[in-house]
């Protein structure tokens, strides 16, 4: 919504200008607003995003499940896949993760944070949810995300068996640079899956959705 809405764009410039302000040596970038507009009950299945994430609840209530970062909650397979696209960001789902989750129960005023790759999911209450889901980017995140670029291209075309919480600082920041190295000799886009469109909207046709097929 920052991208298209001149008053949300100022609303991310004022949001992440105050964490950054009050988080000393923090800088934020490749910042996303987006708006939430969610159905009673609706559900976010397990799944982990690539960026760092702030969830910004407006209206409504929801719950929160944060799992631990790593195996067995998250592969670095599961995480490399969808770094690589792969994948969507879902991940494979176990009922027994929810004793080792930290769960929030998010209501207008409040905000979730969480660290990078953390699977999570998240469930609706009994009213409509209006929520800010904003995505960004510091240095170390994006380091942190070419290296694990580089590992699945390691791991998938060199058949080695890298582990990211094995590497240091020093590993991630040759990682990221051989993660560039290999996104310009074409290695982004043939692991990408790609994903046609099945429908589009149209306020003409039933619920407002018409299949592409019939078209």
């Amino acid at each position: 919504a920052n991208e298209h809405c001149p008053h949300y764009e100022a609303l991310c410039d004022e949001m992440f200008g105050e964490l950054d302000s009050r988080t000393p040596g923090l800088k934020t970038f490749k910042r996303d607003v987006g708006v939430l507009i969610s159905s009673p009950k609706a559900r976010v299945f397990y799944h982990l995003d690539v960026p760092l994430v702030t969830l910004w609840q407006i209206k409504g209530e929801k719950t929160a499940y944060i799992y631990p970062t790593g195996a067995p909650y998250a592969r670095d397979e599961q995480v490399e896949s969808v770094v690589l696209g792969e994948t969507e960001e879902e991940i494979d789902y176990d009922p027994v993760f929810d004793q080792d989750a930290e769960v929030f129960t998010l209501t207008p005023g409040k905000m979730a944070s969480w660290p990078q790759t953390a699977p999570h999911r998240i469930d609706n209450g009994d009213s409509v949810n209006v929520s800010l889901s904003c995505e960004f980017m510091t240095l170390p995140a994006l380091i942190h995300a070419n290296a694990l670029f580089a590992n699945g291209v390691l791991r998938r075309r060199f058949s080695r068996s890298p582990a990211i919480a094995a590497d240091g600082r020093a590993e991630k920041y040759a990682k990221a640079a051989l993660a560039r190295a290999f996104k310009l000799v074409g290695s982004r886009s043939s692991f990408r899956r790609i994903v046609e469109p099945s429908f589009v909207v149209d306020l003409n046709a039933e619920n407002a959705v018409r299949e592409i097929s019939a078209a």
